[in-house]
Order: C-alpha cells, then sequence, then structure tokens
C-alpha cells in the first residue's frame, strides 16, 4: 500500500557472498533503517 513501510526479509547464503537488491518497475529501492 503506497505511503506504508514494507519489510521484505531476504535471507541468502553463498560463495562469494551474493549481492541483493529490491527493484520497483525500473527503479531500485533504496534500504533504510
Amino acid at each position: 500500500i503506497e505511503g506504508l513501510k514494507a519489510v521484505l526479509p531476504c535471507t541468502t547464503m553463498g560463495n562469494p557472498k551474493p549481492s541483493v537488491s529490491w527493484v520497483k518497475g525500473e527503479t531500485v529501492v533504496k534500504e533504510t533503517a
């Protein structure tokens, strides 16, 4: 829902360590604390 916070948990494992990015349409979603 627009304007509300979302929590998107994601657990990854790998060697080398994987990189995770969240994308909405063509825009990368920035991580905030």
